[in-house]
């Protein structure tokens, strides 16, 4: 029996959305929400638990299935049942207990300095526990005691990886595949390593490589549709997120990942089957609702598009992007009011966000408050100062206020900037 854990790496971008006054729609740039998925193995075989001759006649074969209490029993009988502390160990780190964990580790060790496993465990629950240095300390000792011990080298390897040290980490995955090579594990994660280098061609081989080991593991076709995803080939990305959901039809992040897919090829409405049906799995994915609100917006359906807004606010209320998205959402309604006040809200949370006071200032010009209109394009600029559209809306305001020469010059800032059509109007 192999215990594991699983890692969701997540990684996410927000581009703000663009919103000029030549006729107050929206242009939607690119907003990702994307993972990517680290398998993490790190306990060995229970049942080839063995630290030296002493215990080899009493491994845990039989006990794979001992719970707590039943460990706490044998140890009651017998204070040096090393084989009962290791599986209890194992069973407080599973489920949370570190320090126990690290308690029961540690008794194995006292009873056995040499045994690599226990060492290896310890390491695994100090990872868990987030003592990076204990961690590799401990894998350090077990690879002391047994140089080709390739479960040691893979589990330091993780804990490099969430130290952030890549390199560090895929000579730890190489050296365990070098010793091991039939664990897809050790594939995907060195490829993991890999795809965060941006080495993407590396990645999907050492992803081919895990599949060839591990055919039907959905994480391992996620990881490389991601892969393929950043290196662009965006069919074979779709095929492997399509493989993911076929494995694992309940897999709320490879629908919410093709939706998305989906989403950049223009198809929305699978977009939108998609994110639904990861709604529909996982009804507190707030990244599924932001990107059904995205493709609803593009298809034009607003309330739609507030509805998974405001989903978002319920399961998030301190998130200033999804205020600022439903306000987009309000003003493309031409619910001016409500789309104000949510920008508004949105630079409480974030005072520094130049598009929600461009937003409000649009929102404020079609409620005919210039002088709240012209505040909000001033403190844009002022954050900003190479927004272009900022200056254009500024100019159309100035304009509309029969200032000309102030609309002159911030028509002729914005085009400096590359808008196009403040060139335009300087040209008329």
């Amino acid at each position: 029996m192999i215990f594991s854990g699983k890692m969701l790496l997540k990684e996410s971008a927000f581009g703000y959305i663009k919103e000029t006054a030549r006729d107050f729609r929206a242009i939607t740039k690119a907003m990702r929400r994307n993972f990517c998925t680290l398998i993490l193995i790190i306990i060995p075989v229970i049942s080839s638990f063995s630290c030296s001759a002493k215990y080899t006649a009493r491994s845990l074969a039989g006990r794979d299935t001992w719970t707590v209490e039943d460990c706490s029993r044998a140890i009651e009988k017998n204070p040096e049942d090393t084989d009962a502390y290791y599986r209890r160990g194992i069973l407080y780190r599973e489920n949370g207990y570190h320090e126990l964990s690290i308690l029961d580790f540690s008794r194995v060790i006292e009873l056995n300095p040499s045994c690599p496993d226990a060492y290896n465990q310890r390491g695994a629950a100090y990872q868990r526990d987030g003592d990076i240095d204990q961690a590799v300390r401990n894998f350090n000792r077990a690879l002391e005691i047994d140089p080709e011990y390739a479960r040691a080298y893979h589990n330091r390897g993780i804990t490099y990886f969430r130290a952030g040290d890549y390199d560090r980490a895929a000579r730890d995955y190489t050296k365990a595949i070098e010793l091991d090579s039939h664990h897809a594990e050790f594939f995907n994660n060195r490829a993991v390593v890999y795809s965060r280098l941006g080495e993407y061609d590396m990645a999907i081989d050492d992803y081919n490589r895990a599949l060839a080991i591990g055919p039907e593991d959905v994480d391992i076709y996620y990881n490389r549709g991601m892969a393929h995803k950043r290196k662009g080939d965006l069919n074979r990305a779709l095929a492997d997120f399509t493989r993911a959901v076929e494995v694992n039809p309940k897999d709320a992040a490879a629908f919410n990942t093709r939706g998305t897919l989906y989403r950049e090829r223009g198809d929305l409405t699978r977009a939108i089957a998609d994110y639904t049906r990861a709604i529909e799995l996982n009804p507190r994915s707030v990244d599924a609702y932001y990107n059904r609100g995205i493709a609803c917006r593009q298809k034009g359906d607003f309330v739609c598009a507030i509805s998974d807004y405001t989903s978002v606010i319920e399961l998030n209320p301190d998130d200033p992007n999804a205020y600022y998205n439903r306000g987009i959402a309000f003003k493309q309604q031409e619910e001016y009011a409500q789309a104000a006040a949510d920008f508004t809200r949105a630079i409480g949370l974030k005072p520094d966000f130049a598009g929600a006071y461009n937003n409000r200032g649009v929102a404020y010009k079609k409620l005919t408050q210039y002088e709240k209109a012209l505040a909000d394009y001033d403190r844009a600029i002022e954050l900003d100062p190479k927004g272009s559209v900022y200056f254009y809306n500024r100019a159309i305001l100035y304009r509309e206020k029969r200032k000309k020469e102030s609309a002159y010059r911030d028509f002729a800032r914005a085009c400096q900037l590359g808008d196009q059509e403040a060139c335009r109007e300087l040209r008329k």
